[in-house]
């Protein structure tokens, strides 16, 4: 399997407005809920999930840009 194959294209931000961690999660998140890849009902969870998961150990590469994510039985 590809990144390809799994990243959403409409939840795609070049260039976000937050400035902090979890505001830019936040940000991330809703945009997953606005291509409808997530129920809106799952966003606070999902937000919760992936800082919790942040706080275990950066998915930072560095120079501004991550990959946060975490693993969860309600998405496929």
């Amino acid at each position: 399997m590809k990144l390809r194959d799994i990243v959403e294209d409409k939840a795609i931000i070049p260039a976000l407005a937050s400035t902090t961690r979890d505001d830019a999660i936040a940000e991330l998140v809703d945009a997953l809920v606005s291509a409808k890849a997530i129920t809106a009902g799952f966003r606070d969870e999902c937000i919760a999930e992936i800082i919790k998961r942040e706080k275990k150990g950066s998915t930072g590469f560095g120079h501004g840009v991550a990959v946060p994510h975490v693993k969860h039985a309600a998405i496929e």
